[in-house]
């Protein structure tokens, strides 16, 4: 796995409404611009764990709270879907 090496974090966000996962701007030394990044404290990578709890102590700023995403409306073009279907 490639070991990613974080030099700076903006705009966290909680990213699940339990809090259990924290979305970020990371900037890895290894890439010219800052990436989207989703940490949590199950992360495979040291560096994710290391970032989530980070965030969670305010190293990067107050945390964002969860926002969730707004409902789905349904498309003009799609059928609406009742009962079985079969083939």
């Amino acid at each position: 796995m490639l070991k990613l090496t974080p030099t700076d974090v903006k705009d966290p966000v909680y990213s699940s409404p339990n809090e259990g996962s924290i979305f970020m701007q990371v900037k890895f030394a290894e890439f010219p611009d800052y990436l989207p990044f989703n940490a949590t404290p199950d992360d495979p990578m040291d560096y994710g764990r290391e970032l989530y709890y980070n965030a969670q102590a305010g190293m990067y700023g107050p945390v964002g709270p969860y926002v969730p995403p707004p409902p789905l409306e349904p498309q003009p073009n799609q059928p609406a879907v009742t009962g079985a279907q079969t083939l």
